[in-house]
């Protein structure tokens, strides 16, 4: 299985854990590109970004941000295009969030952090 791939099933298994519906996953939106997850949660549509990172160690996390200024801005078109196409959601407020899962390798062990993008 693709690290991303993992990542990202990851996160959808914990967001149905904490009560969230989804919606789907990896819906593209031409020309914006991809949302990785879309869910529903209370009266929150959330488009969800992942990025999954390999770890030799522990003290490697990134310091920089993984989920860009930019790439934030073309989840928000992404998000904006969906709710056109599909007017049943446009009574939700919009969120998006992003998701880093960070892998150790050579453990089981893995850690999750949750960015608020818009």
């Amino acid at each position: 299985m693709k690290l991303q791939v993992f990542g990202e099933s990851l996160i959808s298994h914990y967001l149905q854990l904490q009560g969230v519906r989804i919606i789907g996953r990896n819906i593209y939106c031409k020309p914006y590109g991809e949302i990785d997850i879309l869910c529903v949660w209370k009266q929150y549509l959330l488009c969800i970004e992942v990025k999954t990172r390999l770890l030799h160690s522990i003290e490697h996390e990134p310091r920089s941000p993984p989920i860009t200024q930019y790439k934030t801005a073309k989840l928000q078109r992404a998000l904006n295009q969906y709710i056109m196409s599909h007017r049943r959601y446009s009574y939700l407020q919009k969120l998006c969030v992003g998701y880093i899962v960070y892998i150790h390798k050579g453990s089981h062990n893995c850690s999750i952090q949750r960015v608020l993008l818009c």
